[in-house]
């Protein structure tokens, strides 16, 4: 330890001019104060929060529905669509973000329409023969 120092040393501040004093006594707003306040608002402004979109009760009923309907557990369907079956509980009781991708895998195992305008159709993929 021979090179730590700990040897005490006395620091004293230089004298304050009327502006520093002033600050201190509360008469004048600091310059620097009102450059942080700027940057916070901005950092406010900048950064709000948004509202995370929920999966819509009529999927989330139709999910249900489908998978019952098929004699299916949460299980067996969370792990036909390769996901944690957490994901599927979540989904159906609604605490699960919107995810695309998860409702794609959903549609095409459950074979109900889930994403766009026609929710609750049979769903049918590949090219339609005629």
């Amino acid at each position: 330890m021979e090179h730590q120092d700990f040897r005490d040393y006395i620091i004293r501040g230089g004298q304050s001019n009327s502006k520093t004093r002033s600050i201190r006594e509360g008469k004048m707003e600091s310059v620097i104060k009102k450059k942080v306040d700027k940057h916070m608002n901005k950092l406010d402004n900048e950064y709000d929060v948004k509202r995370v979109e929920k999966v819509n009760l009529d999927v989330r009923r139709i999910v249900q529905k489908v998978r019952t309907e098929k004699g299916m557990t949460q299980k067996e369907l969370a792990d036909r669509v390769n996901m944690k079956v957490e994901i599927i509980r979540d989904l159906e009781s609604g605490k699960l973000s919107k995810n695309p991708q998860l409702l794609s895998k959903l549609q095409r195992v459950l074979g109900v329409r889930l994403l766009g305008k026609n929710i609750g159709e049979p769903f049918t993929f590949g090219k339609k023969k005629d």
